[in-house]
């Protein structure tokens, strides 16, 4: 059976990001599935989700849900700006990496679903 393939529509912010992520010593794999963050990041043994918007840019109802279900880190970036601040959280072992604001967790059963 063949696996669905999702082509994501990248955001112009994306290449400068990316360029400066990998400056920095970052290893950076594009995801592509529906509602999934753009972005697998690795560096010095940690691995790292990120969500890239134009600066305007807002997510979908699926991505926040997404955002929401997922135990683990997510940060979304709207512009190089942030991803210089989101590099320095990384690079000094700042607690804030992951700034997908999670006010509300969902429901088990309704996460189990969707991801």
């Amino acid at each position: 059976m063949a696996i669905p393939r999702y082509r994501a529509k990248r955001d112009k912010t994306e290449g400068p990001i990316v360029d400066l992520l990998k400056k920095v010593g970052f290893t950076v794999q594009p995801l592509s599935s529906h509602n999934v963050p753009d972005l697998l990041l690795g560096y010095r043994g940690k691995n790292y989700l990120v969500e890239v918007k134009s600066e305007k840019g807002k997510l979908s109802n699926g991505q926040k849900e997404w955002h929401l279900c997922w135990n683990g880190q997510v940060d979304v970036l709207y512009s190089v700006d942030d991803a210089q601040k989101f590099i320095y959280n990384v690079t000094n072992n700042s607690r804030d990496v992951g700034n997908a604001a999670k006010k509300e967790q969902s429901s088990e059963k309704s996460c189990a679903k969707k991801l």
